[in-house]
């Protein structure tokens, strides 16, 4: 019988150990030897998902690991819509056209998904607390 699961040699990569010492948290935007996906207008998927996370939640005092699960279900919910380039001329790029003028999907790169990983020695919470900027009109002394 065939061996119908194959290991898929990994490039030669340098590898760093990382010891986490106490009280530290290291969140990496994606699995080892992936890339992450990233917008150049908003960052990258996981910098965008945390961000959101973080300004659509209505508590004063937010826990990481509430903000980084919430992340974590809008990143698991995206996948990647890649279009065939043609080429780039004066910096725009130009994607192939099909008969009726729509771009082409790359059936490589669509559909591609992050999901990230989060190594931690926590001891204590660690959390957020929401403030406003300073000279906020809210945190003007009464006239």
């Amino acid at each position: 019988m065939a061996d119908t699961c194959q290991s898929v040699p990994y490039p030669e990569v340098p590898q760093t150990v990382v010891n986490v010492p106490r009280n530290f948290m290291i969140v990496y935007p994606t699995t080892p030897y992936r890339f992450s996906k990233r917008n150049v207008e908003t960052g990258s998927w996981f910098e965008h998902e945390l961000r959101n996370a973080f300004n659509e939640t209505r508590e004063e005092v937010v826990d990481i690991f509430d903000l980084l699960t919430a992340a974590n279900m809008k990143l698991a919910m995206r996948e990647s819509k890649a279009f065939l380039k043609d080429n780039v001329q004066e910096g725009e790029v130009v994607y192939q056209r099909d008969a009726e003028g729509r771009r082409i999907p790359d059936q490589k790169a669509t559909g591609m998904k992050n999901t990230m990983v989060i190594e931690h020695r926590l001891c204590d919470w660690l959390v957020f607390q929401k403030i406003q900027p300073r000279g906020h009109m809210n945190n003007m002394p009464a006239m």
